[in-house]
């Protein structure tokens, strides 16, 4: 599968590259900082959008098995707290988001076609294979930019 509604693999893959890229360049000591209780630093920025490639992961798969599936509740808030992303190493960090969207990219190469119209059923909202394949990168685009956002709030605060 190398085109979809919204991009091609290689317009995945460059954007992968380059988001990596940016968060490479932020300085460890930016990365936990949190501005404010409601406001996720960009460990945990990253950390949910490893979170978004562990259950597209699972719908990825599991979509091209069964015609039609649920699965359960993402409670982002939750998982952030649960998970503490802002005391994990920030290197790991960013080495464990771009091989897991490594492995994404691999799994969306390799999906079988006949299986796009297979579909997730949330909530009574029937959301095709084909379609979660663009809305996986369009959600990892709006973090992108909620990253870069976090990271000028950081540094205005801590010049």
């Amino acid at each position: 599968m190398s085109e979809n509604k919204t991009g091609s693999i290689e317009e995945y893959e460059f954007m992968i590259a380059a988001f990596h890229n940016e968060m490479e360049q932020v300085p460890e000591r930016f990365s936990g900082i949190r501005l404010s209780a409601d406001k996720w630093s960009l460990k945990d920025i990253v950390g949910h959008l490893i979170d978004s490639a562990c259950n597209n992961h699972q719908r990825f798969i599991r979509l091209q098995n069964e015609k039609v599936l649920e699965f359960p509740a993402y409670e982002q808030e939750k998982w952030i707290a649960t998970s503490k992303y802002h005391e994990f190493d920030w290197h790991n960090l960013l080495t464990l988001w771009y091989s897991y969207n490594e492995l994404i990219i691999h799994l969306i190469r390799n999906v079988d076609t006949s299986c796009i119209s297979n579909v997730w059923d949330y909530k009574g909202e029937m959301i095709e294979l084909g379609s979660l394949i663009p809305d996986y990168f369009k959600h990892m685009e709006w973090h992108q930019n909620q990253f870069n956002e976090r990271l000028k709030e950081v540094r205005d605060q801590n010049s």
